[in-house]
């Protein structure tokens, strides 16, 4: 599944590799997921560049020691835009913001951006 949204975003021209959690059945935040860099590709952290859209990943990379890009794909004004809008937050309003809480988790990202469109500038 990732390597299928990475070549259909062209980023895959700019990535030697593309690792995924999916083989090993190891999940993220856990410091073990993020050792399959060394492991697949003989890289540190700091060597890597790291992508992700969810914020306690974001989180558990930049521990780890990598330079983190976050898709932050709802931004907090667009979320207060959402809230202003009804009384009432449906679940999927919630859920969005939920995810856009990378401030309480600790860490914050090398960069911010809000779609896997803006990546490639990021990597040239």
């Amino acid at each position: 599944m990732l390597n299928d949204l990475v070549r259909n975003t062209g980023i895959d021209r700019f990535m030697e590799k593309t690792i995924s959690v999916d083989a090993k059945k190891i999940f993220k935040p856990s410091p073990v997921a993020y050792t399959l860099v060394e492991e697949e590709l003989g890289a540190k952290p700091s060597e890597t560049f790291f992508v992700s859209s969810n914020p306690w990943d974001v989180v558990g990379a930049r521990a780890a020691g990598f330079t983190v890009a976050w898709i932050e794909r709802v931004t907090p004004d667009a979320m207060a835009s959402a809230c202003a809008k009804s009384d009432l937050v449906p679940p999927l309003t919630m859920f969005k913001a939920v995810r856009m809480q990378m401030d309480e988790l600790g860490l914050e990202p090398d960069y911010r951006i809000h779609s896997l469109t803006a990546l490639p500038s990021l990597l040239l």
